[in-house]
């Protein structure tokens, strides 16, 4: 985190350690943008010349699992938690407590019928969540996840927190996205700080939903 306000920037000492710690930080991002977003930004807050070095690329070992039990994509995760959600009321209570939310309006919708099926009724039956709403799209939605893998096998605590993770990782990119417009627009020096604090936490959160993706594949 970039630690402006505790630095005399008038002092050579310190400004220079300052841009030695930020320059430590931002050589931890994953991203060549940010990276470079942060690095000129450096040079404008520090006042010296600071040049942009990529990063040498890393050299990944992918490990191939049945398909079965990895989401294609978020589209497919979101899929994959309504799913063992119908099935389970674990998975249910799983979802509210670590997600709470899915980003597809129709999506959501749907796991807010099935939360308050298992709160009224004990249950969570397709049919009759089919027959309490008039949405044509909930009503497929329905249809499709009553047939879906995930419906049909015990609850299995790894895979659906394997699909929140997914949906995290997209929330987190889609809001990483939202603050590297912002600061491309104009803003007080202020607001600017704020805004880089916020991108940068939000950056680290992604990395580590990321690297947990990763750790379990």
């Amino acid at each position: 985190m970039f630690l402006q306000k505790h630095t005399n920037m008038d002092n050579y000492s310190e400004r220079r350690e300052f841009v030695r710690r930020a320059e430590a930080e931002i050589s931890l991002l994953e991203d060549d943008l940010d990276r470079q977003h942060f690095t000129d930004e450096l040079s404008r807050i520090s006042g010296f010349k600071l040049n942009y070095q990529p990063k040498a690329p890393r050299q990944e070992h992918t490990t191939v699992l049945p398909a079965a039990k990895v989401p294609d994509g978020f589209a497919e995760a979101e899929d994959i938690i309504l799913a063992m959600m119908l099935a389970s009321p674990e998975a249910a209570r799983r979802y509210s407590d670590r997600l709470g939310y899915l980003t597809d309006k129709t999506k959501h919708t749907a796991s807010m019928m099935i939360i308050d099926a298992y709160r009224t009724k004990g249950r969570a039956e397709p049919s009759a969540l089919i027959d309490e709403t008039d949405d044509e799209d909930i009503k497929q939605l329905f249809v499709r996840l009553a047939t879906h893998w995930a419906c049909s096998i015990p609850y299995e605590e790894k895979i659906l927190d394997g699909a929140i993770r997914k949906v995290l990782i997209q929330a987190k990119t889609t809001q990483a996205d939202a603050f590297r417009q912002a600061l491309q627009g104009p803003l007080s020096s202020e607001n600017r700080e704020i805004i880089l604090n916020q991108y940068q936490e939000c950056l680290m959160d992604l990395r580590r939903y990321i690297d947990e993706d990763n750790k379990q594949e």
